[in-house]
């Protein structure tokens, strides 16, 4: 697999992750992939790519595709050539998305947004499909930053990601964050959700749930030291949360792994 990650300089950088390109000649894999709460503008050229409902391959002709944050850990499926490309937004990056292609977004709501980016990029398709790698990942940055503008972050929300992204799950304490961020409870919660999708408490777990999975994958650990390593109460705790991401239990995502 070639696999190039690009980091864009400026502005750009307090609303895009990464834009990647991804190619094998051959690539036929089963897997879950993690939840996200990123956004992302996906491309997939390849013979056949399925994430979730979502099917990308040369027979139906779609290749391109937006997605929301994806709450829920989807399954995918690549067969035989692999060939896919994108911009991994940060989670509020569509939250202040304010025009496309010179069209201001009359509706405030996510979907709409999710709307008219996807069709901005749905008519760019063809432009992208016989491009190498470097002139890809060029040109969709180009397409990008040209016809895509976004309103400024408020420093409000700013202070209480950072406190929030910084508390570990085995301090529980919402409260004190609220306290440290000099809002009431009512706006530090309803900042963070309009920009997130998720509540302050939800994004903690999704933290501790994602670092979790690499003892389950790599490592022989009891399920029970992984969860108390990860700030849950017990196993029990990490159960509940980890099927309310994954749909299955720690021991059926290890095993899934761990035998092949």
């Amino acid at each position: 697999m070639i696999s190039i990650v690009h980091i864009p300089e400026g502005i750009a950088r307090n609303i895009v992750e990464c834009i990647y390109y991804n190619y094998s000649a051959d690539f036929n894999i089963t897997d879950i992939t993690a939840p996200m709460l990123n956004p992302e503008i996906f491309f997939s050229f390849g013979s056949s790519f399925k994430i979730g409902e979502f099917l990308f391959s040369q027979k139906n002709c779609s290749h391109s595709a937006v997605f929301g944050h994806h709450h829920i850990a989807p399954t995918v499926q690549s067969k035989g050539e692999h060939k896919t490309m994108g911009i991994l937004l940060k989670p509020w990056a569509i939250n202040l998305l304010t025009f496309v292609d010179g069209r201001k977004i009359k509706s405030a709501t996510i979907e709409s947004k999710l709307f008219a980016l996807g069709n901005l990029f749905s008519k760019q398709q063809s432009v992208f499909k016989e491009l190498n790698a470097q002139d890809a990942l060029l040109q969709l940055e180009t397409l990008f930053t040209d016809k895509v503008v976004f309103a400024e972050q408020s420093p409000t929300f700013e202070t209480i990601y950072k406190l929030v992204d910084n508390m570990a799950l085995s301090e529980k304490n919402i409260n004190h964050l609220v306290e440290l961020s000099g809002v009431s409870a009512k706006t530090f919660i309803g900042v963070f959700k309009k920009n997130m999708q998720v509540s302050p408490l939800r994004f903690i777990h999704y933290k501790a749930i994602l670092a979790s999975t690499a003892s389950l994958k790599y490592s022989n650990m009891p399920i029970v030291k992984i969860a108390l390593d990860n700030g849950f109460y017990d196993q029990s705790h990490y159960n509940k949360i980890f099927k309310s991401f994954f749909k299955i239990s720690p021991n059926a995502y290890r095993q899934m792994y761990q035998n092949g």
